[in-house]
This record gives C-alpha cells, structure tokens and sequence, in this order.
C-alpha cells in the first residue's frame, strides 16, 4: 500500500474477508482483515475516516505524504520527533476511527493485523 498516492478507500488485502489460494485452489479467510481479540471474545474492526483520502492541492499524491515532507523538513531533532509523532498518530485514527477495537485505540491496536504493515 502505497499510502503517500491518493486513494479512495484501503486496499483490498485489508478489506477483503476472504481471498483465493492458487496453490491450493480454495477460498480461504484473510488473516489481514482482522484479528481476533480473545480477552473480549471479540475481533478489531476499521473505521476508516474521510482524511484519509485527503490530497496535497495539486492532486498528485496524498496529504499524509505533506506531513511526512514537513517533518523530514525539520533541522531540530525535537521538532522532528513532534512533527513525525503527529503522522504516526494520525494514520491511528484515520484508519481506526472512532472505533474501541481498532488501530486508533491504545490498547487495542497492536492487535489490528495493519498495525504491521
């Protein structure tokens, strides 16, 4: 996932519950669209926001990329470190929204198979 392009929704690898195995000719069910979550009995779920397709004013590439640019910007490591906290954080929420079990919840976002990617 090229997330610095803009997009119109996640990609499919992690929206899809099911995906087609070649090798072994089967549908089976993608690890990447959730996780089960065995302390509630429960699984993570997404709540991607509207941001998160937000573009740059020419159009060419996505506003995360912007954020990224201003902190690399940066000639003070404090100010990087902020400038770059503020992208991590915001790619939290904007994919788990406002969601208990999902990527933007201290708690609960490790378990999200995205928090890897």
């Amino acid at each position: 996932w090229d997330w610095t392009m803009p997009i119109t929704a996640l990609p499919e690898l992690f929206t899809s519950d099911s995906y087609y195995d070649a090798w072994d000719d089967e549908v089976v069910i993608n690890p990447f669209a959730r996780a089960e979550i065995v302390s509630i009995g429960g699984y993570t779920v997404r709540d991607p926001r509207p941001e998160l397709q937000k573009t740059c004013p020419s159009g060419n590439h996505g506003i995360l990329m912007d954020e990224v640019l201003l902190a690399l910007e940066q000639t003070d490591y404090c100010d990087f470190e902020v400038q770059f906290e503020m992208v991590h954080n915001a790619i939290h929420f904007l994919v788990g929204g406002y969601q208990t079990y999902s990527l933007s919840s201290l708690e609960y976002s490790s378990f999200d198979p995205i928090f890897f990617v």
